[in-house]
């Protein structure tokens, strides 16, 4: 069989790929002025969730192309989206882009993401009274939160089709009820879980079993038969510990998947949140 290969230019890959995207989106409604936006993370992720679940604040492009002709530099959280930033351009207006995931003292701080606030204070903050650097933490959170989160894309729509298909479902968290409260009732995610176990509810926490042995327990469900979502190494030894099936999620910021995790390497990773569904 003969094969002919054809060089094509990436600009042409590109071109063709949001013409795909424009195509699939139809007359998906998006917000005046942020459409390339869109299409260009779709094109980065091939995640058409992107287009139902992206927020932008009023008027945000508008202001970002301000701020960047004003001089301002981008901070991004992965060194991927700082590669694919034109930097020349950006220059010209006497901005950077600055990505800081890979400093010493940021990774230390990604660590601790998943464990019990106490924990992570006592460490970082060993001259000052664990209960004074707990509040100052919280009252910042209490202010703030509301405002800092969102959904990833895909997440909405997976708790959906898993509440179709008749699962019971159960929310194991280390924050405490309010936040938690704060971010389900923002999203209107409230209604997906049957049970919600936050850090008030426990005496141990993540990576003790306990936060999910009482989940399972309000939900009248077996180990055998469960598996746990989590984003952090907390989240995967808390379910091992409970016999629990772990699965990763590839997204997260605290563990990678191409990581060497030994005897306590997840059950299972997945890329999308859609990717669930297959192990049901």
């Amino acid at each position: 069989m003969k094969v002919e290969l054809e060089n094509v230019k990436p600009m042409d890959i590109e071109k063709r790929s949001f013409e795909i995207i424009t195509e699939e989106l139809g007359d998906t409604p998006l917000i005046p002025g942020t459409e390339l936006v869109v299409k260009r993370c779709i094109h980065t992720s091939a995640d058409f969730d992107y287009a139902k679940n992206l927020c932008f604040s009023e008027n945000a492009v508008e202001k970002a192309i301000q701020a960047i002709k004003d001089g301002a530099c981008i901070v991004t959280d992965t060194q991927m989206a700082k590669a694919g930033i034109n930097k020349r351009a950006l220059a010209r207006y006497g901005g950077e882009v600055y990505c800081f995931m890979s400093d010493e003292d940021v990774a230390k701080i990604i660590k601790t993401f998943g464990e019990p606030l106490e924990v992570t204070m006592k460490k970082f903050f060993p001259d000052v009274p664990v209960d004074e650097a707990v509040e100052i933490y919280r009252s910042y959170h209490r202010d703030n939160f509301g405002d800092l989160i969102t959904v990833f894309p895909g997440m909405k729509n997976l708790l959906r089709q898993v509440k179709e298909r008749g699962e019971k479902t159960g929310l194991v968290t280390s924050r405490l009820a309010y936040t938690t409260q704060q971010g389900l009732e923002k999203y209107d995610l409230k209604d997906y879980f049957d049970v919600v176990v936050t850090a008030e509810d426990t005496k141990k926490h993540k990576p003790d079993p306990e936060p999910v042995n009482i989940a399972l327990a309000k939900l009248d469900s077996r180990p055998e038969h469960s598996l746990m979502l989590g984003d952090t190494m907390f989240d995967i030894l808390c379910a091992k510990n409970a016999g629990v099936t772990s699965v990763l999620v590839g997204w997260s910021l605290a563990l990678k998947s191409g990581d060497d995790f030994g005897e306590d390497a997840p059950d299972h990773v997945i890329r999308k949140a859609a990717e669930l569904l297959e192990l049901l």
